[in-house]
């Protein structure tokens, strides 16, 4: 009897040991795939920021120089 009970015992205590391992092996788990993704949409938010600013300058100074250079040909053909 005492020797089942000692199994009993000893196979409990195996159990909460085995889930408290899954468990951290889980909560580690999430916490490593939490972080990759705001590491990823940080990254990926930066790059995109950072397309989208080079882009709109890209594109403002090239509307802004032909402007510029439209008023400065019309002053030069009329002032001819």
């Amino acid at each position: 009897y005492s020797c089942l009970k000692l199994r009993d015992h000893v196979y409990v205590q195996y159990s909460i040991f085995l889930y408290l391992t899954y468990f951290c092996v889980f909560v580690y788990l999430c916490i490593c795939v939490f972080v990759y993704l705001c590491i990823c949409v940080f990254v990926y938010l930066c790059i995109c920021v950072f397309v989208y600013l080079c882009i709109c300058v890209f594109v403002y100074l090239c509307i802004c120089v032909s402007v510029y250079l439209c008023i400065c040909v019309f002053v030069y053909l009329s002032s001819c």
